[in-house]
């Protein structure tokens, strides 16, 4: 099986803002603000089919995957402040594209179907799209009628409390290549 290919972005873009109030009192407020970002996407393998016949050969093959958002990083700041809530669901926009993202409840698997045919003495290969978000957690204090970041203070002035992750989605988006993605990589 044939490795993946990675596109990170130079700037990651924000998809999604939220504000959530933690605290409010009238007067002073705490709230949550979640920015998700999206930091690259992965072509990653799913199959290869391999015809070693003289003859074009069809294949068929079934494929089940999750589309839930999972935490490769930062597990301990999604369990208490849930930026995988923020993508579940969500429509994310980049380019003017909108999609949606781990719509389905978790444990529900998605199945396709791939189909192609394959030259005589040649392979196909299958890849999934995975995206990767960069969800980050910050705040924002309400008092004596403005509004400030909360920031710890540092000798290079004062640095913003945050707290980052790296969530991984699986895509419905799918690319059939006559070689292994390895060889488009100087493109």
């Amino acid at each position: 099986m044939s490795g993946s290919l990675t596109w990170t972005y130079k700037d990651t873009p924000i998809l999604h803002q939220s504000k959530e109030a933690l605290y409010e009192d009238g007067s002073e407020a705490l709230y949550k603000v979640t920015d998700v970002g999206l930091s690259s996407f992965e072509w990653t393998p799913v199959a290869k089919w391999e015809n070693l016949t003289t003859e074009t050969s069809g294949f068929e093959q079934a494929f089940a995957y999750n589309p839930q958002p999972i935490v490769m990083s930062g597990k301990d700041v999604n369990d208490q402040w849930d930026f995988c809530g923020k993508i579940r669901g969500a429509e994310l926009r980049l380019w003017e594209v909108g999609r949606s993202f781990g719509e389905h409840r978790d444990g529900t698997t998605v199945t396709f179907t791939a189909r192609t045919n394959v030259a005589p003495n040649s392979a196909v290969y299958l890849y999934q799209k995975e995206h990767r978000f960069t969800p980050q957690v910050w705040f924002r204090l309400y008092a004596w009628e403005n509004e400030w970041t909360v920031a710890r203070r540092d000798p290079e002035g004062h640095l913003p409390l945050t707290l980052l992750g790296t969530v991984s989605v699986r895509s419905d988006e799918y690319l059939m290549t006559p070689a292994p993605l390895e060889q488009y990589q100087a493109f």
